[in-house]
């Protein structure tokens, strides 16, 4: 006895084959690894000394503060052409100076 889905019956077998011959080939997927152009020698070393420039002024300019310290890090390393000169215009190393002098006194 068939069966009445691919029998004679609705007819959905042959529909079945109607639409798997519509179908798009299976296109070949991308890797998934996605390779990124080496930076040069020059750009490395440019970035690793703007990371240690600036993790100091970073340290010196907040008094201690280590989140200001890896933030000027982060800085130094991604963009050291601009976050140099802004630490050299900041007064290298300088601590930051407070304009009010009550608040100073307050924080004892």
């Amino acid at each position: 006895m068939q069966d009445y889905y691919t029998g004679v019956g609705l007819g959905l077998g042959a529909l079945g084959q109607a639409v798997d011959s519509l179908s798009p080939q299976p296109q070949p997927q991308p890797s998934a690894i996605i390779e990124w152009p080496r930076p040069s020698p020059v750009m490395s070393a440019l970035s690793l000394v703007g990371s240690a420039l600036c993790a100091y002024h970073g340290y010196r300019r907040s008094r201690g503060s280590l989140a200001w310290t890896f933030g000027w890090f982060l800085l130094g390393g991604a963009v050291p052409f601009l976050a140099v000169p802004v630490a050299l215009a900041q007064g290298f190393g300088q601590p930051t100076v407070s304009k009010n002098a009550c608040r100073k006194r307050s924080r004892r």
